[in-house]
């Protein structure tokens, strides 16, 4: 088994990135630093925030920085702003679950009905005229895998797509950009797009010290 040994520089911590804008704007959540080291913020108060792809060009860059946002809905934002995510790599979301807070609305894979249940429950929430005040985050850790979904399930998704956010729903996906002709409807209904760790970087925990830490770049070799 080969080691891989990773090489960082640039390494900043949360309160580095997050005080060139000090005070955080209230009703964001931080999902990385971007590369002129300043936050990548979503405000989940706005109906113009964007929808946003996260392309990847290797497994794991998007998942980083879906982490990175639900590291600071749970750690650090003031007002509780609830998520579900719909991955299909459990062992990921591991710890999320085992530290599963009042946030933490669902971790479910693709193929179970509760991920039905809860992109049909998102879509009544729209039609019906609700608003969530602190914002509801929809995390879909590979939007190649809404493929496999039925026909029902994928339009209530593309309602939610595309009323979401004026009642404080807001979708946030990643994607293989080595497979963009698997998402290719989905594309024009996202509103914003990143690249992986080319675009945003990400944390890894520093549990001895209780800190995010950023680092970019990163080399494997």
């Amino acid at each position: 088994m080969t080691n891989a040994i990773r090489i960082y520089s640039d390494v900043r911590t949360i309160s580095q990135v997050c005080k060139k804008i000090l005070p955080m704007p209230r009703n964001n959540i931080l999902f990385g630093m971007a590369e002129d080291e300043n936050p990548v913020l979503l405000d989940v108060s706005r109906a113009s925030s964007a929808n946003t792809i996260i392309w990847e060009d290797r497994v794991g860059q998007g998942i980083g920085v879906i982490k990175t946002a639900i590291e600071f809905v749970l750690r650090y934002k003031e007002d509780a702003t609830e998520f579900v995510v719909i991955s299909n790599n459990v062992k990921e979301w591991e710890a999320v679950r085992d530290n599963a807070s009042k946030e933490c609305v669902a971790i479910t894979p693709f193929w179970d009905i509760i991920s039905d249940k809860l992109i049909e429950a998102l879509a009544e929430w729209c039609a019906v005229g609700r608003h969530s005040k602190h914002g509801i985050v929809l995390f879909v850790d590979g939007l190649e895998n809404t493929g496999k979904m039925w026909s029902k399930v994928k339009d209530n998704l593309r309602f939610v797509l595309e009323h979401g956010r004026e009642h404080g729903i807001y979708v946030v996906a990643t994607a293989n950009s080595k497979n963009i002709e698997d998402v290719d409807e989905w594309i024009e209904m996202f509103q914003a797009q990143a690249f992986g760790q080319k675009n945003v970087r990400w944390f890894e925990m520093d549990k001895k010290h209780g800190e995010i830490l950023f680092f970019a770049p990163i080399t494997t070799i």
